[in-house]
């Protein structure tokens, strides 16, 4: 019988002790014996309450345990209830640090997570990366077989995000073959040119006055319409890329006037796509292009992704083959994205829209632009009506920090 009772974790040692001395009194005298807790030795009364839960042979010599040939079995069963008691311990004290940190991230504003629970993905990882190394951990922790769901999820969500993927270029492919559409696109990419010539010009004179000019504040948008203006802003990211890749090809660091191309890149793609969430995309779900939103938002997540990674090098100068690495993958996202754009959505939007409509969402575009955040914010919301009540507050927090930071001098006048 005594060998089969232990002492349960959520007692305390003083408790699981008084418990079984009130065992033994009533054990005593039904036999008609003396009181075990008063025959005690004083070597056993100090051990029943040693807290450590180690195991002193002194205590049990005293007492006539040690292993001299009286009581061996009762040396080896205190050593191993010893042992026991320690690794309870060990156990609850690692449950109750493992419950302290669980509830103070939970305590932490920093730490709340998206409403797709508390696991995320780190900025620095691709989301393939991010899957493997769980699925390598689950293994670890419980074997090979477990991981048979999450791969199952992982090729659930490769099939929905490839059936979303396809039916958006389904769309543009239909869009391409539409005379009104192609018609449409080839008046706008007649313009590439004059674009590509403005930009580069304010680029220039900019420069001239500053190391580090603001050009989202420099650009001209009288007299265009709502197309003109998104192609004008798809053409300054171009152009800005080309002359930093140029600039930083044979360069050993990162000087200032490539910082200060870097910091227009990340201010003008952040305030460009969150207009176009807040604007242009709204409109068009509401015409039922549903798939083509939902494709080019993706491709903002991905592209806002970039630039949290580029964001992450600045203020290391001599970094400078990561930073290009980082660079160029933003670009290359972001050409694809304005690629399929000018291709299929600015012709959509043309077509869909009245010169007064184009008007009216042009106005909006353009007031967007002092109410965007200028850094990447990969979880704010990126649809109304969230974003169009929280934009205007990240922005405030952002231009601060450029403020702080000093990545923009005072705007120098738009060029003439």
């Amino acid at each position: 019988m005594s060998s089969k009772m232990h002492r349960p974790t959520e007692q305390s040692h003083e408790e699981h002790v008084e418990a079984g001395r009130r065992g033994g009194r009533a054990r005593s005298k039904a036999s008609g014996e003396s009181d075990p807790v008063e025959t005690d030795s004083p070597a056993k009364k100090q051990r029943s309450i040693n807290k450590s839960g180690d195991y002193d042979p002194d205590f049990a010599k005293d007492d006539g345990l040690s292993n001299d040939g009286k009581n061996p079995n009762r040396v080896e069963a205190g050593k191993k209830a010893a042992e026991t008691r320690k690794r309870n311990a060990a156990k609850n004290s690692q449950s109750q640090d493992d419950e302290d940190a669980s509830k103070s991230q939970d305590d932490d504003p920093s730490s709340k997570q998206s409403s797709h629970g508390k696991m995320h993905r780190p900025t620095e990882q691709t989301h393939e990366e991010h899957v493997e190394a769980g699925k390598k951990g689950a293994e670890a922790r419980w074997g090979k077989g477990s991981t048979d769901e999450s791969s199952s999820d992982k090729s659930s969500n490769k099939k929905s995000n490839k059936k979303g993927q396809d039916a958006a270029k389904k769309l543009m492919d239909e869009l391409s073959e539409d005379p009104k559409i192609q018609e449409l696109k080839d008046k706008q990419n007649g313009e590439r040119d004059a674009e590509i010539k403005e930009c580069q010009q304010l680029i220039q004179q900019a420069l001239k006055q500053s190391s580090k000019p603001d050009l989202s504040l420099m650009m001209k948008p009288q007299g265009k319409n709502l197309i003109q203006v998104i192609r004008a802003e798809h053409r300054l990211v171009e152009q800005l890329g080309e002359q930093l890749t140029a600039m930083l090809q044979d360069s050993d660091e990162i000087n200032e006037i490539a910082l200060g191309m870097s910091f227009n890149i990340m201010k003008l793609l952040s305030i460009h796509a969150a207009c176009e969430e807040m604007v242009v995309y709204p409109m068009l779900k509401a015409k039922g292009h549903d798939a083509l939103v939902e494709h080019a938002l993706e491709e903002h997540t991905e592209m806002k992704r970039d630039l949290v990674m580029l964001n992450d090098l600045f203020g290391q100068a001599d970094q400078v083959s990561e930073f290009m690495n980082k660079l160029q993958k933003c670009l290359e996202d972001t050409l694809h994205h304005v690629t399929e754009e000018e291709e299929s959505l600015l012709p959509l939007i043309e077509s869909l829209n009245s010169d007064a409509e184009l008007e009216k969402l042009l106005v909006q575009f353009l007031e967007g632009h002092l109410l965007s955040p200028t850094r990447p914010h990969l979880d704010a919301a990126a649809e109304p009506p969230q974003n169009i009540e929280t934009n205007p507050q990240i922005a405030k927090q952002d231009m601060q920090m450029d403020i702080d930071e000093g990545r923009f001098e005072i705007p120098v006048p738009p060029v003439q």
